[in-house]
């Protein structure tokens, strides 16, 4: 289960699903493993493409699309978030629909009739899933609140100092010290950082290093 949201969670969970292909390999007489690989990800606080299923599918196919049927393999990517019972195929809607209230540790069970999903509604009970593991899910949450919360102010902060010296030079030092302290919050990416105050990322990475001679000084 992705706890925290990083840029890179796609080609992450492709890295983790490709080490337990090779990990099969070790004793296996080639190179089919003998135990087909279905990796779940399950996003549980959005992400920005908005999509409620995607999937990477391993399986070789000819030029009109059509599978071979050569590789079962799958990474499926799952955001509860983004469930659509318009456009969501209905198989999934009540898995999603209990991942989703599953985080708040108020479920209705009595909402569910699939039998795996009462299945894993005891699982949780019995403390399988620890505190832990629900407290990253928890923080992510309020994590991902933060990060909003923080571009917002910053942007707006960087927009008032601007229209006040009423020159580009007031609104790049504005955007400068926007993106110091989102560095010194440290929940963004330089990247993000970049994104919500309009520097390039070269820029972020230079006053990242400034304030780390700083803080050694």
């Amino acid at each position: 289960m992705q706890h925290v949201r990083f840029p890179d969670h796609y080609h992450r969970f492709l890295h983790y699903h490709c080490a337990a292909l090779l990990d099969q390999l070790v004793h296996s007489k080639d190179y089919r493993p003998g135990l087909k690989v279905f990796t779940l990800v399950i996003l549980t606080s959005g992400d920005r493409h908005k999509k409620d299923i995607s999937i990477i599918d391993f399986d070789p196919k000819d030029l009109q699309g059509n599978p071979l049927g050569e590789i079962d393999h799958k990474v499926i990517y799952i955001c509860p978030k983004y469930l659509d019972k318009k456009v969501t195929p209905r198989a999934y809607h009540e898995w999603m629909e209990a991942i989703e209230d599953s985080l708040d540790e108020e479920v209705e069970e009595s909402n569910y009739i699939h039998p795996e999903i009462q299945q894993v509604f005891k699982l949780i009970e019995k403390d399988q899933v620890t505190p832990q593991e629900r407290a990253k899910m928890f923080d992510e949450y309020g994590l991902e609140e933060v990060k909003r919360e923080k571009i917002k102010e910053y942007r707006e902060e960087g927009r008032k100092e601007g229209r006040k010296e009423g020159r580009e030079e007031g609104r790049e030092e504005a955007r400068e010290e926007s993106a110091r302290n989102l560095l010194s919050l440290g929940v963004l990416t330089e990247e993000q950082i970049a994104q919500a105050t309009g520097l390039t990322l070269e820029r972020v990475k230079a006053l990242k290093v400034d304030i780390g001679k700083s803080a050694t000084e």
